[in-house]
């Protein structure tokens, strides 16, 4: 009797005569996330801080193409060599010049990780600690980051960076996101910060840390406006928005207190590798995309 349910059943299974012929699901190799860093927004992010310099260097480039040129036609009209050679020496010694300084700002140095360390005191529980290191283990596999150095640093203010430091990157956390932030809003503002390495927006914004006299220029070059495309390929990659938008509604309703880092020149100075890079300052437009709460706002909006 068992067997005969089971060819009964084995046999209703069975496609008729009008149903459609089942087709096997094929992935499409070709398919790409649409918040996926692409690589021409990736070349573009490389590419700021030699365009950066060009337009800063622009008058020395210009004298040192003259001097090459008027080399060559002074010794046509009968100049002394001497005077060939040396404006022609004098206009690559501009151009090699422009190319150090394309070097200097793009240099990936631990400079701004060693300020950091030198202006603010260490901090958290070790609980605290290990508790970052699990998420920063945990997401280096999605956004391909390895060699991550984490510090909590006594801060009550609300804020992260991330830096280049040697062949890797350090983490620095505040106290104060440690203390009061859940586990997914800390999970989404660590995404955050490496998915900024994943654009290759941190060589640029460590850049504009070198920039003096102009802080638009210094904007300009770090990337203004950027800071919310990190926040679509972090809410894509940890899968949950409300947890970033969570966290950075949390940084843009607080205050900063005067003795804080956030309330002098050092954070100003460093201010575009944090993640919150509006940390202390006042006045707000919806159109601003480096507000933590028009990105707050937006994410929500997912």
């Amino acid at each position: 009797m068992a067997t005969q349910q089971k060819r009964k059943s084995q046999r209703s299974s069975r496609r008729g005569p009008s149903q459609p012929r089942y087709v096997e699901p094929v992935l499409d190799p070709t398919w790409v996330s649409a918040y996926s860093p692409s690589l021409a927004e990736r070349d573009e992010n490389v590419r700021a801080i030699k365009k950066h310099v060009v337009r800063s260097q622009r008058p020395a480039l210009v004298v040192a193409g003259s001097l090459v040129i008027l080399g060559p036609v002074l010794s046509v009209v009968g100049i002394a060599w001497y005077v060939t050679l040396v404006c022609v020496v004098a206009g690559l010694g501009l151009a090699v010049n422009v190319l150090r300084v394309i070097g200097q700002l793009s240099k990936e140095s631990g400079a701004v990780a060693s300020d950091i360390v030198s202006t603010m005191e260490p901090g958290g529980t070790p609980v605290q600690r290990q508790r970052l290191l699990t998420i920063v283990d945990r997401l280096n596999a999605t956004f391909g980051l390895n060699e991550v150095s984490c510090f909590v640093v006594k801060e009550p203010v609300y804020n992260a960076a991330l830096v280049p430091n040697g062949r890797g990157v350090s983490l620095f956390v505040t106290s104060g996101l440690m203390n009061d932030f859940e586990l997914i809003e800390l999970e989404g503002v660590v995404a955050h910060l490496f998915a900024r390495q994943r654009l290759a927006q941190m060589p640029r914004r460590v850049a504009a840390v070198n920039v003096t006299g102009s802080a638009r220029r210094a904007a300009d070059l770090a990337g203004a406006g950027t800071t919310y495309r990190a926040d679509e390929i972090a809410a894509a990659a940890i899968r949950y928005p409300n947890g970033l938008a969570s966290a950075l509604a949390r940084m843009a309703n607080q205050s900063v207190p005067k003795d804080s880092y956030f309330a002098h020149a050092d954070y100003a100075r460093n201010r575009w590798v944090w993640c919150n890079v509006m940390t202390g300052l006042s006045g707000e437009t919806i159109d601003d995309l480096d507000n933590p709460s028009v990105r707050s706002r937006a994410l929500l909006e997912w």
